[in-house]
């Protein structure tokens, strides 16, 4: 696609993942009987990254695994142990995506929110006159109660 660019494609006995600025992509080859293979392509935007743990190799086995999930989907990623560093770098990338995904739906919830409150709050024909008259007191309550709030969060 147009401005993708490949960051790390990791091969394996039936499987190909490939990791791009856009999208994950699977190559599933779990029939060994037919040559026929399935490409999934999962974008970031509609898939946050989450769950991200490394499993490094023990003394006798011969691989580690990335896990993960991407949406709804999870993935094990068996590779071989020769290539941690690489591992480690693909693992600290996926967690901070992870993170800031998290982080971009607070932002988002917090934003849908607002929305509703100030919509909420120009929906004055339903409110008496008296409740009009005391709006601007009880938005000063409503902010010293929102900032006491979030000071409390802080300690």
């Amino acid at each position: 696609m147009d401005n993708e660019k490949i960051f790390f494609v990791i091969k394996s006995k039936t499987d190909e993942y490939c990791f791009t600025n856009v999208a994950f992509m699977h190559l599933d080859g779990k029939s060994a009987i037919s040559k026929k293979r399935m490409l999934y392509r999962y974008l970031y935007k509609h898939n946050p990254i989450k769950n991200v743990l490394l499993e490094t190799a023990g003394t006798v086995d011969l691989d580690a695994e990335i896990k993960f999930q991407l949406g709804e989907q999870h993935f094990s990623i068996d590779i071989d142990k020769k290539q941690i560093e690489k591992i480690r770098d693909l693992y600290k990338a996926l967690f901070t995506i992870g993170e800031t995904c998290k982080e971009i739906n607070r932002k988002r919830n917090v934003l849908l929110q607002s929305t509703d409150n100030v919509q909420k709050m120009f929906n004055l024909r339903e409110l008496s006159e008296q409740a009009i008259l005391n709006l601007p007191e009880i938005i000063n309550q409503t902010a010293q109660q929102v900032e006491d709030y979030a000071n409390q969060l802080k300690n």
